[in-house]
């Protein structure tokens, strides 16, 4: 007679599977399964959100407020680049009135220094040299303006080329250059 014992499948024995021939399969199956059921899982969520999506859009875009918003961030916009021109332009005019050296005070400063038998046929100003032609009564009269000219410290270079005439009148050239008030009114 056999012995049975009721509580053999109780105990903990390391049963080996005896068939690994549906091992291999039954991995395979639930890989592929794996494999399939995430995408469809995901696609599905895409849709959920898409629809999320066109339905807040829609919501949104239909209010009246939408239109309001779009006219403030387009106005707001607007005014953005307004400011940045505006800066541009001061940015320029404070460029300009660094290197403005022909003003209303060069062409003042050179009026007060002319003698009373001077005056001038011609002057031409650029940035690096100003000409003057003129015609004067006589020589001092012409030595008069070029002493004047020297004195004045934005003033250099100052020199009479040609001096021509007789007795009655001179003509005569002048040509100075003006000082960079920036960067030489230190020296």
């Amino acid at each position: 007679m056999r012995d049975f014992n009721f509580f053999e499948p109780y105990l903990s024995k390391n049963k080996k599977i005896t068939n690994k021939k549906y091992l291999i399969p039954i991995g395979v199956f639930i890989v592929i399964i794996f494999f399939i059921i995430i995408p469809i899982v995901n696609l599905i969520n895409i849709k959920k959100t898409e629809e999320e999506v066109v339905s807040a859009s829609n919501i949104i875009n239909s209010s009246k407020d939408y239109i309001k918003v779009q006219e403030v961030e387009d106005k707001s916009r607007k005014i953005q680049e307004m400011k940045h021109k505006i800066q541009m332009l001061q940015d320029l005019e404070a460029g300009m009135n660094e290197k403005d050296i022909i003003n209303d005070f060069l062409i003042y400063t050179i009026r007060d220094m002319v003698p009373n038998d001077l005056f001038f046929k011609m002057i031409t100003i650029d940035p690096e040299i100003v000409e003057i032609q003129g015609i004067a009564k006589n020589k001092m009269a012409i030595a008069e303006l070029k002493y004047n000219l020297e004195n004045v410290k934005y003033f250099q270079d100052i020199f009479i080329p040609a001096i021509s005439g007789d007795d009655g009148s001179y003509t005569f050239t002048l040509t100075f250059t003006i000082k960079d008030v920036t960067t030489n009114d230190n020296n």
